[in-house]
This record gives C-alpha cells, structure tokens and sequence, in this order.
C-alpha cells in the first residue's frame, strides 16, 4: 500500500512538473526557442514509416563545424522559409537519405535547393521528404502516405538511393506491410508517439535532456567549447589563422581513406560480405522500389531512381562485379516503366581522386559539401531538367 502511494505521489509530481515545463515553454520567444531547441526536438517518430520531421519548425542544425539554420514547411520537408506550399500543375517530389536532405546546409545551398531554384522559372514546385537514415522501404511508405493519406497533389517522383541504404534495408527495418507501413523493433502506438513528439518539441527538460546525451556527444560539446575560445584569441594572430586553416582543408590520403572503411559499405569490397548479405540485400530493396514503382504507376506518377556516385567510391574503387550487380538490377527497372539516372560525372573535372573529395565533401565525412550540393544539382540539371522541364 505505501508504494502505491509513494508512486502515485511521484507520477503526481511529474504530471504537474511537465504541465509547468509546457507552460514556461510557450512563454519564451520564438526567436529564443530556436536558439535553445536541440535539432533531436524536430527528429519525430512516425507510425508509418519509422521516423519524420516536425512541420513549420526553425532550429540551427550541427554538422561538423557548420551550424545553418533550418526550416521546415508544413509538411515538415526542409524549406528556404516556415508555412504553407503552393502547388502548380507539376510537383516534384525528391526523397532520400542525409544526401537528399542536404545536411550541414541551408536549403539554397543543397542541390534540391539549387534544382527549385532553376525550376522556379517553369512554375514547377519542388518538395524535398529526404531525411537521415533513411533507405528504400521508408521511400515506398512516406511516399505512399503524402500521396494518399495526406494527398499532396504529387506529379514526379525522384528517389535518391544510396549504398547504406541497402545496408539499412536489411538491418534496420522489417518489412513494409499491406498497408504501407514500415515495421521495425521499437514500434509504438500512435497516441504514445504523439505524446512523445509533442514533449520533444515543447518542453525545456527535453532540450536539457537531449544536449546531455550521450555522454560522448556532451564531451564533445565541451570541446568543442574550448576551441572556439581557443580559436577566439588565435584572430590576434594572422599567420597563426592561416597556418590553421591551409591545414584544415589539407587532409591527408591516409585520413581520407580510413572514411572509406565504414560496415554499410563492406559488401561493395568484400567478397564474402557479398556472398552472404550482398546481392539478397539488393535485391530486397529493388523490390521496395518496384512496388513504389506500381503504386506509382497507377496515379500516372513517373518514378525516377537516382545514383550518385559516393564518396566512398571515388576513394576507393569497389571491387566491378559487386558494384556492377547494383547498376544492373538499378538498369532493370526500366522495364517497369521507372528511369534511371547515374550521377558519377560531378566529379571527374578533377585529375586526382583524393582532391576530388578534398573539394567536394565535408572533412572525414561522406556528405557533399556546398560545392558537391552544387556540382550534383549541375549534373541533374544537365541529364534530366535541361530540355524536359
């Protein structure tokens, strides 16, 4: 009897606490709250397809020394401005993963960015659902459900897939059901994700909460403290500053290469990762692209998969017959009425491969930065809007 009292008093407290939390919460500017929101406030879980963002939300992102200030439209697809969408006769709906989505940068600056701004001209609308970690069985659900419960007015569909995504087919999600929803492990009914949602984004403890974990991302912060003063009183010093920043953007072969060595990408290089899990792992994620391919194709939606050449693949050259049975199955769908495009031009004005990545990438990171964004946009531009659009 005393502990189902002293749980009772304890559920009690938090119950007041939180409402308290809520209430200060709504009272701090909006300019403020942008500021105080940790970017895991906007990251939601969703019941159909595993995780989403949150709709009309403004919050700095943290990549790596890049800190850009994100919107969000209403539909919660990373925007140049918060609100509403107008939509025209053509809509052209782009998803991926952290490639699409365009990470570490303002919207203008990520290729979809610069491919709505060369469409603009045509009164054609561009809506960019890509998002990390993302992969194909969360492209055929969110597709599925902006189109037909949401129903987005959607003309055009551009999937751009990656390597990882296959990795993450086959490892981190289940299977997409009859009703188009992604099954995973940790499932949660849809009144429980929504609390859990409305917390993330509305109170103050959670923004605490998310800034303090992991402890490793904590450490780092602090670190990351310390050099910014370090760096602060290093401005005295000119020469010092730009000793500082010619080493930054000298990266060497050997930490170039050690990007190179990551597990979602094993199978491209190893023959027995690719004898067990290689050409099944593809081939589950075909068929989630050939059933969007179906579901499409009855709207009279056209589908088009992209491929970037990745920086992993610049660095190091998978071994031809692993890669080759991704570009084949890929090729394949074109007797399912869906297109292909293989991105792996963007790169090739440069002589050498490691100054390729150099000026393309984020440093140690497999990410396009703002003149990849740009070059991937051009060749876009060039092979499917140029003359169609």
């Amino acid at each position: 009897m005393k502990l189902i009292l002293i749980t009772y008093k304890l559920f009690k407290f938090l119950i007041i606490f939180l409402i308290l939390d809520i209430c200060i919460f709504l009272l701090i500017p909006d300019n403020l709250k942008t500021s105080l929101y940790n970017k895991r406030s906007h990251k939601l879980q969703s019941y159909y397809y595993h995780h989403d963002q949150r709709a009309n939300a403004t919050y700095y992102d943290h990549w790596g020394k890049n800190k850009p200030l994100i919107f969000t439209n209403k539909y919660g697809f990373k925007e140049s401005k918060i609100g509403d969408v107008t939509f025209s006769k053509k809509n052209i709906l782009f998803i991926g993963d952290s490639l699409a989505e365009g990470v570490g940068l303002k919207y203008e600056e990520t290729w979809v960015g610069h491919i709505a701004e060369q469409l603009k001209k045509n009164k054609i609308t561009v809506l960019n659902a890509g998002l990390q970690t993302y992969a194909s069985s969360i492209y055929l659900a969110k597709t599925y459900d902006l189109i037909e419960r949401k129903k987005i007015p959607i003309t055009e569909v551009f999937v751009m897939i990656s390597v990882n995504d296959i990795y993450d087919d086959y490892y981190r999600y289940k299977e997409v059901d009859k009703n188009f929803r992604v099954r995973h492990d940790d499932e949660n009914n849809i009144v429980f994700i929504k609390l859990i949602n409305f917390i993330k984004g509305n109170t103050i403890i959670y923004q605490i909460i998310a800034e303090l974990s992991p402890p490793l991302a904590f450490i780092q912060k602090i670190k990351a403290s310390f050099n910014t003063i370090k760096q602060s009183f290093a401005k005295k010093n000119e020469n010092y500053l730009r000793q500082e920043n010619n080493m930054r953007e000298i990266q060497s072969i050997q930490s170039i290469l050690a990007v190179s060595n990551r597990n979602d990408y094993k199978m491209m290089y190893d023959e027995k990762i690719f004898a067990e899990i290689g050409a099944k792992s593809i081939n589950k994620s075909i068929a989630y692209l050939e059933r969007l391919g179906e579901f499409l194709e009855k709207k009279n939606i056209k589908l088009n998969i992209i491929l970037p050449r990745e920086s992993i693949f610049i660095i190091k050259d998978p071994i031809d017959k692993n890669y080759q049975y991704l570009l084949n199955k890929l090729s394949s769908l074109k007797q399912k009425n869906i297109n292909f495009i293989y991105l792996n031009d963007y790169y090739k004005n440069y002589k050498d491969r490691f100054d390729a990545y150099r000026n393309l990438f984020f440093t140690n990171d497999v990410h396009w930065n703002k003149e990849g964004n740009k070059k991937i946009a051009e060749e876009l531009i060039q092979k499917v809007f140029k003359d169609n659009y």
